[in-house]
């Protein structure tokens, strides 16, 4: 009998970040994130340094300023998640997932490669990686999006939307009771 509990790892694209602030603002809902820091601190939050550089656009906005404070959960890509991301991008299902041109690159491919490396490579611990992120379908003409990508059989990666990455939790909102 196996005794080992399994641990999920949300690896977190920028939309996830972006919806947590749009719609789960501190002041409202802080126990969203006292739970991210503790994701964090646990080691089961991740994301690729791209993730970091994007919402560093935005740096007066709260969940750059959190981010920033956890810079131990952005990861530098090495050569195997290179080459994952090199091949989803030159994937021709997924043209026009990647702006060459951009400054900054897109960091989706990034994102969907380091959790493929690490579920692959997870030897020691049993560990389910799970990339989060607020995107819907890919629509006729539109670039291509992480869900189907994560989805695609060579890739096979779970994936999950914010909330549903709050309810795999078990986080709950309850109303406090003004005395």
């Amino acid at each position: 009998m196996n005794n080992q509990i399994c641990r999920d790892i949300y690896c977190v694209d920028t939309s996830s970040f972006v919806t947590i602030q749009r719609i789960y603002r501190y002041s409202v809902f802080p126990g969203v994130w006292d739970g991210l820091d503790d994701l964090a601190e646990d080691g089961r939050l991740a994301s690729p340094r791209e993730v970091l550089r994007e919402l560093e656009q935005g740096s007066e906005d709260q969940i750059y300023k959190w981010a920033k404070k956890r810079e131990f959960i952005f990861r530098d890509l090495d050569s195997e998640q290179t080459e994952v991301a090199r091949k989803i991008v030159n994937d021709p299902n997924y043209k026009g997932l990647f702006d060459f041109d951009k400054e900054i690159p897109e960091a989706d491919p990034f994102v969907i490669a380091l959790a493929i490396v690490e579920q692959a490579n997870n030897k020691m611990f049993e560990e389910h990686w799970i990339v989060a992120a607020d995107e819907g379908s890919r629509r006729p003409g539109k670039k291509p999006r992480i869900p189907q990508i994560c989805s695609d059989e060579k890739y096979e990666i779970d994936y999950v939307k914010t909330l549903d990455m709050f309810e795999r939790e078990g986080w709950q909102l309850r109303r406090v009771e003004n005395s």
